[in-house]
Parts: C-alpha cells; structure tokens; sequence
C-alpha cells in the first residue's frame, strides 16, 4: 500500500522487513475507519515511524549500505546502525556491491555528508539541505554501532544539526581526516579506533562537541604488515608506517572532552588548537609524537589536562613553540595517588607521568 512504500521503501531482508508488512497491512486504507492505526489518531504515521526505530537497522542484511541505512532511519528517533563485520566504504549506494560481496570503492564514494536533514521527521528519503527548523535534538539521534571487525573505509562528514553516537568502529581515512565535525554537531564516539594517514584522525570545527571515550588515534604504528584491501582488489604491503598529520584538531569555538584515550603516531602535533576553541583530556595517553601539542592562530580558550601520560618521540618537545592557549591546567597524578594543580611551563608537563 502506499503507508509501506512511504516507509519501507528500500528495506531489504530480515526481521525489520517482516514488521514493516504487518504494521502497513494494519494501516492499509481498505480497513477504514477501524484500522488500528487510524483508531489512534492523526499521529499515525509518527507512531509507525516510532515502532520502527526500535529495530536496529543492519548493513548490508536490511540495507545494503551505511548512507542508504542513514536515509532509511531518517524519520526514526534513537534509531540504532548496526555495521556487519567486514569492509564498508562511507559513501558507498545501493547496489554497487562488488561481485565478491564486499563494497566498491569509487572516487567519489570516499566522503559522506550527514546533515541537518537527515534527522527531520519525514519519509525516509535523502534529503540534503539546511537543517530544518522545530527539530526536537532529544529525539534525533542515530546510533551506529559496528560488530567485531568492522570497518569504516573513507571520511564521514557530520554537519550541523546532527547529533549522535558511534561505537566499536574502525574509521579509517581515504586521503583526508577519518570523521569531520562541523556546525553545532554533537556527537559522542566510545570504542572506537581511527586510523589516519593523512590529515586529521577527528577535526572539529566551528561550534560542534565532541565526546570520546576509550578510542585511540592517529596513524600506523608498526611497518611491514601485509594487508588485504577488498574493496580496491588488491594486496599492499605498507613498508613505511603512515602517521596522521594531527590526531585532535579542535578549532573555532568547538569543545572536545576525551576519557581514557591514546593519541599516537603524529607527523606534526597529537593535538592542534586555535581559535576560541576548549580542550580537556582525561586519563589519556598521548606519545610516539614529534610533538604533542600546537597552538594555532587565537591559540584556543582553554587545555586541561587531567591524570594523563605524555612523551614526544625521541628528540621531540611538548610544544610546537612559545604559544599557549588562554587557560591552560595540568593535574598531576603520581602512581600513589594524590594530585595538584600546574602552571604552563614545559618542566610541569615533564613531571607528568611519562610513558615508556
């Protein structure tokens, strides 16, 4: 009828499919005024749309695609993404699965925009465009959870308007950063890993939050691993460790707090800060970098420290040169507890404890 091809277009095999019959044989317009859905109200196509966000969507067994699977959930609230173990290319469609089952890789498949519109409460279709205004962020949200061995190849570009969580994924950059935040996203990443050789592991730019909890950062850390890369057909062999030009880059006036992480293998500094932006960084581990950190124009409001391990590379420094943001706080934790406030000098950062 037309309630399932409104809502339902698109969705392939599983358990999510079999409920999207029922529940559009329940609405279909031949049962009158005595439909179940009708009964309820004037509401009846929120409270379908509320049903299905409650079964998880999966790539590729109900959609074949995460940009497909993110148009599907569009109209749902707290809709959850569940990525197959496997490798998934960001901006991959319907369709263009390679013959030996895994996705293809084109040029312009490397970069995902997920934007305000994609979180508007309306048929599931792509719509690409400013955020819509009267949008309940409450409700909004998408959840993408990746299984065992999941793997996220290329850039995912999270505009404003978008709010969120990713968990349990390996995001890997094709040429660019990992995961881009931009506008007043909001999003939150636990368990994840983001392995970038190139620019940036996470950017977060303008007014956007970002939240990280037990993920690490930066580029390769070991040479002379073999791996297969399905999706271009081929078997590389990297000689030379790839390092990410940054590991953080926060700027303008966004905000990142980062719980229990590991920032490492960085050409130029493990985090970069300008602007008004705010840092603060708790229990983590930041090395193996040249340097550790880099203040860039407007130097950044504010870095704080709290209970982390810090050591440069061999021969590296702590800090790119003199500059400095305009709050800067270090906790010091010694192994047997305790802690005390420090001001900015590079012989406080020393006397934190080090790794290695």
């Amino acid at each position: 009828g037309e309630m399932a091809t409104a809502y339902f277009d698109g969705i392939g095999r599983g358990r999510r499919r079999e409920v999207a019959v029922a529940l559009a044989m329940g609405a279909h317009r031949r049962l009158g005024a005595g439909s179940p859905v009708r009964l309820l109200g004037g509401h009846c196509r929120d409270i379908v749309g509320h049903v299905l966000a409650q079964l998880p969507l999966f790539v590729p067994d109900d959609v074949e695609t995460l940009a497909d699977a993110l148009d599907t959930a569009a109209h749902g609230s707290g809709q959850v993404i569940v990525l197959r173990a496997g490798e998934h290319t960001v901006g991959a469609r319907r369709g263009e699965v390679a013959a030996h089952g895994v996705l293809g890789a084109r040029v312009g498949h490397t970069v995902l925009h997920l934007r305000g519109s994609h979180f508007a409460r309306r048929r599931p279709v792509a719509h690409h465009g400013a955020r819509d205004a009267g949008v309940d962020d409450g409700c909004a949200l998408i959840q993408i959870v990746g299984e065992k061995g999941a793997s996220l190849k290329g850039q995912l570009v999270l505009e404003g308007g978008t709010r969120g969580s990713v968990r349990g994924l390996l995001l890997q950059d094709a040429g660019d950063c990992c995961v881009r935040m931009e506008g007043d996203a909001r999003w939150t990443f636990r368990d994840c890993h983001f392995v970038c050789g190139h620019a940036c592991a996470l950017r977060v730019e303008v007014q956007a939050e970002a939240v990280l909890e037990r993920c690490s950062l930066g580029g390769e850390g070991h040479v002379g691993v073999a791996s297969v890369y399905h999706a271009y057909g081929s078997l590389q062999e990297r000689g030379l460790a790839k390092h990410a030009c940054y590991g953080l880059f926060v700027s303008g006036r966004a905000a990142l707090l980062a719980r229990s992480c590991e920032v490492r293998f960085c050409s130029e500094a493990a985090l970069f800060i300008a602007g008004a932006a705010r840092a603060r960084l708790l229990g983590c581990t930041i090395g193996q970098c040249r340097t550790l950190f880099f203040s860039g124009v407007g130097c950044g409001a504010e870095l704080r420290l709290g209970g982390c391990k810090l050591a440069p590379s061999s021969g590296g420094r702590f800090w790119a040169d003199e500059d400095r943001p305009a709050q800067l706080t270090i906790s010091v934790r010694e192994d047997g507890g305790g802690g005390a406030d420090s001001d900015s000098d590079d012989d406080e950062f020393a006397a934190a404890r080090c790794i290695g």
